[in-house]
């Protein structure tokens, strides 16, 4: 599902009632948590998410990852950063 919408308007909010109607583990990626200038660092905390939420899964509960401001993650394709192109890919 894609929220699109101005700062402001509740789509956060609306994916955690969503989490916790559906008993959902809830999940958060945002470009501030994620990026780093460490060369695999920023793809790490990528995959340790998913792998979380793999690791949830497979105990049977149901996950909902919400990938906030994902147009930060990759404004552009061209003229990123290559560690910033890695981590989007």
């Amino acid at each position: 599902m894609l929220l699109i919408g101005p700062p402001g308007t509740g789509k956060t909010t609306l994916a955690r009632v969503l989490a916790r109607w559906g008993e959902a583990v809830f999940l958060v990626l945002t470009p501030p948590d994620v990026f780093s200038m460490w060369y695999g660092e920023s793809a790490r905390r990528i995959a340790e998410v998913f792998a979380e939420a793999r690791g949830e899964a497979a105990q049977g509960r149901p996950v909902l990852a919400f990938i906030d401001e994902i147009d930060g993650f990759c404004p552009r394709r061209e003229g990123a950063h290559e560690e910033t192109r890695r981590a989007f890919a």
